[in-house]
């Protein structure tokens, strides 16, 4: 392949460590992807003549001062139809998701806006290359952005095995591969998988993921020690716990979020006690309410189960989009879905469990308004058997491309899908933006044709539209822990920019994700 030898201008948001570095000035080096604006911890010693951009900064709306260009009505029009993802994406970062007023949080955005619409068109911006998908508020804007300038954006994301990661800007509806699937060579690490799964997925999850040095327990099926709020011994424990969380944002005389009104405004210990209280009481209230209201799940009834994703998180904000909101979902399976079927919810375990890290309960008013919703939603025990919820349903309603929809698929379940993802390379998912397809899932519901052929074959296209990188994995979980054993070398480099190279070459691949 020949490359032109004319420099593209790239905006990057990278992981501070060396592997970074490197891949940066390989691009650069080998196809021409020159580094104008960094997003990163610290700059970068190797790098030379770029804008640097400190990413807790950027958090917090708090940039280099530069003369803003003025959002012009179309592109502040075009921002306003995901102002309610990102105002939902605020909370995460909040002591309180109920602290600040909507024009106190919009003002906030509209910050963030203006300033990188402003670097995107002083610096001519071509590219811009993410070290993981955007889901937090500034790099989200990011994404906003590239859609509304039709510029390329690509960023890895994982898929459901281990190691493998879709390099790109996001997946086809469905992918189709022309030559012959059987005389395809299978990566060791799909097919140990694969054969896993015919047992139990989620020890197959967790089992393969120890081998990548992932967080296993993640994996473990939640709620079965689970123990109920209790005496103020609980507020002491859950404080102490995100006493090392508090201080990533309060120490070295840095600003937090928290306070968007004024980026250089403090919390002081008072302030923090007494969101903590607040905080802990709501969740409290809808940790009753949902223990109070869930039901021990009835098999012998017709029903499409929901599992609710960890929230606020990636999984739910920003990939669900506005489904992210509960009642809303719900009103439109009512609508949806045959009066035989019922609709069965089933909180994730940590919502409760890891209070108070990232607020991450939904309130007791967000069950109540999505009762209201439809007479056949029926809130299931948390502490319930996640694989007979699947068997005994007669399919998955999606919120993200997690565990429990690819444990679906492989038990041969249709599954409908509020985001796209790399589950719309199977045959058995179905996107929710799609009429046709949602058709296609209400048929599945009574005649489901999918068998494990089937199932196997979409792993083998999973696996041939993604990218084998498990050893980038590995270095950038423990980068994260500041743990790091692993090194890179130049052949993970130069694979990782082939990768981005080519997907940026292709036109097939930049499209949207979300």
């Amino acid at each position: 392949m020949k490359y032109k030898k004319k420099y593209n201008n790239c905006l990057y948001l990278a992981s501070t460590n060396d592997l970074w570095e490197n891949l940066i000035l390989h691009l650069n080096k080998s196809y021409y992807f020159k580094p104008k604006v960094i997003i990163s911890d610290k700059k970068f010693k190797k790098i030379r003549n770029y804008f640097w951009i400190n990413s807790f900064d950027a958090l917090i709306a708090n940039f280099p001062k530069i003369k803003s260009l003025p959002i012009d009505e179309n592109l502040f029009k075009f921002v306003g139809k995901f102002e309610p993802i990102i105002h939902q994406m605020i909370s995460r970062h909040l002591i309180s998701k109920f602290n600040y007023n909507y024009e106190e949080r919009r003002n906030f955005v509209f910050n963030i806006v203006s300033f990188f619409n402003t670097i995107l068109v002083k610096k001519k911006i071509d590219i811009i290359i993410l070290h993981s998908n955007p889901h937090r508020i500034y790099d989200y804007i990011l994404y906003v952005l590239s859609k509304y300038y039709n510029l390329k954006i690509l960023f890895p994301t994982r898929t459901a095995i281990p190691g493998l990661y879709d390099f790109s800007h996001g997946t086809s509806e469905k992918f189709k591969y022309k030559n012959n699937l059987k005389k395809i060579k299978i990566l060791p690490e799909v097919y140990k998988f694969i054969s896993l799964t015919k047992n139990n997925f989620q020890d197959a999850r967790i089992q393969y993921s120890k081998n990548v040095n992932s967080e296993a327990s993640y994996f473990k099926r939640g709620g079965k020690d689970y123990k109920p709020f209790s005496t103020i011994n609980k507020i002491k424990y859950n404080l102490k716990k995100r006493s090392k969380y508090i201080l990533n944002y309060f120490s070295n005389s840095k600003a937090s979020i928290f306070s968007i009104k004024n980026p250089n405004f403090f919390l002081n210990k008072k302030d923090i006690f007494i969101s903590e209280i607040k905080s802990y009481a709501n969740v409290k209230k809808a940790n009753e309410w949902y223990l109070k209201n869930s039901l021990v799940p009835d098999y012998k009834k017709n029903y499409v189960i929901i599992f609710m994703p960890y929230q606020p998180e990636v999984s739910s904000v920003p990939y669900s989009g506005n489904f992210y909101d509960l009642g809303y979902a719900i009103k439109l399976l009512e609508n949806m879905l045959p009066k035989k079927y019922y609709i069965f919810v089933k909180e994730h375990p940590r919502v409760f469990k890891d209070f108070p890290k990232y607020n991450s309960s939904r309130s007791k008013d967000e069950y109540i308004y999505a009762l209201k919703q439809s007479k056949r939603l029926k809130f299931i025990d948390f502490r319930s058997d996640t694989k007979k919820l699947i068997l005994k349903s007669k399919g998955l309603v999606s919120y993200a491309n997690g565990t429990s929809t690819f444990e679906a698929l492989s038990l041969l379940k249709p599954v409908l899908c509020f985001n796209k993802s790399f589950t719309s390379l199977f045959k058995n998912s179905y996107s929710i933006y799609n009429s046709n397809e949602t058709k296609k899932f209400l048929n599945s519901l009574d005649k489901n044709l999918y068998n494990k052929d089937d199932f196997i074959r979409d792993v083998i296209k999973l696996q041939i539209k993604s990218n084998n990188l498990t050893d980038y994995f590995k270095i950038m979980m423990e980068s994260r822990t500041k743990k790091l054993k692993l090194k890179y070398n130049k052949s993970l480099i130069t694979k990782i920019a082939r990768i981005i190279n080519k997907n940026v070459s292709d036109p097939e691949k930049i499209f949207s994700r979300f």
